[in-house]
């Protein structure tokens, strides 16, 4: 981000991947992380409505959301020690 051409698309690229918040480790794609990423460098300074229309239709968001919908159905037939330790937000932000 330091050497990059253009420093406030890259920035705004990482704020905005941040407010989306998905992760590698819940995508578990590179390719679909790498897509999502350079759609929030081609949309993140521009109007919010592109961008959140973009991201509601973004392969690395669904599969997010599949995967946390998957973790919360199983989660329901865990012990609930194991789902509020699985579920706290320290998890979730570090995730």
């Amino acid at each position: 981000m330091v050497r990059a051409v253009d420093q406030l698309r890259e920035r705004m690229t990482w704020f905005w991947h941040g407010h989306f918040a998905t992760s590698l480790r819940k995508v578990r794609v590179a390719s679909l992380m790498l897509g999502q990423n350079q759609t929030l460098r081609r949309l993140g300074l521009g109007d919010f409505q592109p961008l959140a229309q973009a991201m509601i239709i973004d392969p690395a968001m669904l599969s997010s959301f599949v995967i946390w919908d998957a973790i919360s159905q199983v989660a329901g037939r865990l012990p609930r020690a194991i789902t509020v330790a699985a579920c706290s937000p320290e998890y979730i932000v570090s995730g």
